[in-house]
Parts: C-alpha cells; structure tokens; sequence
C-alpha cells in the first residue's frame, strides 16, 4: 500500500523531470542557431531582454547618447539634455531640406 501511494506522488514529478530534460534539447538546438549573434545570446535564453527603439519616419537610424551620470540611459530624463534637443533640431532640418529636395526634382 505504501508503494502505491509513493508511486501516485511519484508519477508527477517522474512526468515533470522528463518533460524537462526533453526539453533541453530543442533548448540547445535553438542556442547553437543563435551563435553567429555572439555567445552572450545563447546563453541569455529566457532572460533576454529584447526591445525595439523608435526611429524617425524616414529613417532607419537610432541615435543613442551616452549617460553623463553614474547610471545609464534614462529615456524619461531625455527631455531635459540640451544635446538631445540639439540632436532633434537637426534631424528635423536634415528632413526639411530632404522634403525640399524631393520637391525640386518633380
């Protein structure tokens, strides 16, 4: 009786233990495709982190600036940086001058 009820316990977690190790296999096949991003990539599996930045419509581009303080990017902070203002000026005078451009040629 014993046996049987250490079996019905058992069986779950027997159930879980192999679904986890069949699994590492489609783990390691997708890892070894994700080499030539590097070796950080592989090995970040689940915990990576992936997020998209915005670019300007008519542009692939992503400007990132360097942090002046202890931390890092702070993209909330980013409309009190002169440079960032700066930065927008200009792409916004680089896309007026290409809109002017493309309208002299037609």
């Amino acid at each position: 009786m014993i046996l049987g009820i250490a079996a019905l316990y058992g069986l779950p977690a027997l159930l879980a233990l192999l679904v986890t190790v069949i699994s590492i296999v489609p783990g390691i096949v997708f890892s070894v495709g994700l080499l030539p991003c590097g070796w950080t990539v592989p090995f970040a599996g689940p915990y990576l982190d992936v997020t998209a930045e915005p670019a300007p419509p008519g542009t692939w581009r992503v400007t990132q600036f360097e942090p002046d303080g202890k931390t890092g990017l702070a993209h909330s902070k980013s409309y009190n940086e002169r440079r960032v203002h700066e930065h927008l000026a200009g792409w916004i005078k680089e896309r007026v001058q290409a809109k002017k451009n493309e309208a002299e040629k037609t």
